[in-house]
């Protein structure tokens, strides 16, 4: 077993550093100026939204869920992802981002803080546009060394799903206001997604740094230890053919 698992934990590894470096995309010059949406109202915007489409990520079934505090001048948001080469291994695994925006001098722009484990990355975070029901744009840049700057866009959704030109539109609009070329807008695959609380693990980045993303590291190691990957995929087939039988 013990091939097994260390081809299981280094698969892990790297499916978690690649959850946490991707999604942006570095270019010269600073941040540009956006005020985004004049009248943004916190509370209408709280709760989960799904990521449609994101520049350069290779994840799946990504989504977002902002929890407002207070009158909104704080957000806590923690990005969800079920990140890249976790296909093959034989567990179902998340990873969960977590980050805090504070309010700048807009309604919509907000100061970001992410915590990635080793160093908290900071930058400016805008709501671009949305509708609070059905669609939402937002933006992200952190500027680095005077004349790089790292950016991200995303188009969000209240469903896994959205209409094929609400999406060219929304793209069009992102294009249209940053510096992002509409082909490193890259789809998210949202489907045979499962419940968070159905994984097996989730690995939990936040103010702890990987200590939470440990917690279950080591949980992993020690069923991998013990051959009860096996055993959990066996189940695991098991439930999942029951369920379709039921179907």
């Amino acid at each position: 077993m013990q091939g097994g698992r260390g081809v299981t934990l280094a698969l892990v590894a790297v499916g978690v550093l690649a959850a946490t470096t991707s999604a942006h995309m570095l270019g010269l010059g600073s941040c540009r100026e956006f005020e985004g949406m004049a009248n943004f109202k916190p509370a209408d915007f709280n709760g989960t939204w799904y990521v449609i489409k994101k520049v350069v990520t290779g994840s799946k079934c990504l989504s977002v869920n902002y929890n407002v505090m207070g009158n909104g001048e704080k957000i806590r948001v923690e990005e969800v992802r079920r990140p890249p080469y976790t296909d093959i291994v034989p567990v179902d695994l998340a990873v969960t981002n977590a980050g805090v925006l504070n309010r700048k001098n807009s309604p919509s722009k907000f100061s970001v803080t992410w915590y990635n484990g080793i160093m908290p990355v900071t930058g400016t975070y805008i709501i671009v546009d949305t509708d609070y029901t059905t669609y939402a744009i937002d933006y992200e840049c952190q500027e680095i060394l005077s004349f790089l700057k790292r950016q991200s866009a995303t188009i969000l959704s209240r469903k896994p799903t959205m209409d094929e030109a609400k999406i060219n539109e929304l793209v069009n609009k992102v294009s249209s206001n940053f510096d992002i070329p509409k082909g490193r807008m890259n789809r998210i695959d949202q489907e045979n997604c499962i419940d968070l609380e159905a994984n097996d693990f989730n690995l939990v980045i936040d103010e702890q740094g990987f200590k939470s993303a440990l917690e279950s590291y080591k949980e992993l190691e020690t069923l991998a230890d013990t051959e009860g990957v096996a055993e959990l995929v066996k189940s695991g087939s098991a439930e999942k053919g029951a369920g379709q039988g039921s179907g």
